[in-house]
């Protein structure tokens, strides 16, 4: 308490924090289309409270202002995940689709830093660093059996491939913010 208008001594960590809490809903939906294939569909909201956030206090007993942290950020995470798999029977397969909307007051507890520092407290909704509108996702793997499954090549009768195989991901992304 003796250090408040000290530059670089003032208290920054604060005590009374609330554990950040996190709100989860999701609702599904899954199909099977054929003995190896099925579908998924599924919608999902996130609620986050008492997220920690850089904010300063001013005018606290005639000693000025002083930044610490808060639980005053918020936020909320909405999307749909639509996915296809076909099972293996030589080949199998994924794909999956994900949209999403995440936005609230801070990504972190210092994305506002900025703008606390100038003593200004403002608590406007934006997208999260994090948010990422759309994410598509495929995945192929190719194996060979062994014995009598084994389909693949032959060099003086030795299956030269047996119990091998190959895979494949691959992901994509857009809508990310600040990109």
């Amino acid at each position: 308490y003796y250090y408040f208008d000290i530059q670089g001594r003032t208290p920054g960590q604060n005590g009374n924090l609330k554990p950040s809490r996190k709100v989860d809903y999701e609702v599904g939906f899954q199909q099977k289309l054929s003995d190896n294939s099925a579908l998924s569909i599924s919608a999902y909201y996130n609620e986050l409270r008492n997220m920690i956030a850089y904010s300063t206090l001013s005018k606290i007993a005639t000693v000025g202002t002083y930044n610490t942290y808060t639980n005053i950020d918020f936020g909320t995470v909405k999307g749909f995940n639509f996915s296809y798999d076909l099972r293996r029977i030589n080949f199998e397969f994924t794909a999956a689709y994900t949209l999403q909307f995440a936005d609230g007051t801070g990504s972190d507890p210092d994305s506002q830093k900025g703008l606390t520092g100038k003593g200004i407290n403002i608590r406007n909704i934006f997208a999260f660093t994090y948010d990422e509108r759309h994410r598509l996702s495929f995945t192929g793997d190719y194996r060979y059996g062994s014995g009598k499954q084994y389909n693949g090549p032959r060099i003086g009768g030795v299956n030269i491939l047996a119990n091998t195989g190959i895979n494949m991901l691959v992901t994509t992304a857009s809508g990310r913010p600040y990109t």
